[in-house]
């Protein structure tokens, strides 16, 4: 299943994560699009209940995960 959920950040419009592939689609605001892979589903739901989106993504998911630009 793929959830969609839009982001009040600074730094982040939208996310989505498929949970069949474990792969997250971050979207900044800046309008990059990022798919991040093998993320597991605890990571996207502390990703989704962070008090500071943006600061959870720089501390557990960037630089973590293989990552591919993807708009």
């Amino acid at each position: 299943m793929i959830e969609m959920v839009p982001a009040i950040s600074e730094a982040i419009s939208l996310f989505e994560y498929d949970d069949q592939q474990l792969l997250l689609t971050i979207t900044f605001n800046s309008g990059s699009r990022y798919e991040y892979a093998m993320v597991p589903p605890r990571i996207f739901e502390e990703f989704k209940d962070a008090g500071s989106r943006g600061r959870y993504f720089i501390a557990e998911i960037r630089n973590f995960f293989p990552y591919a630009r993807v708009g």
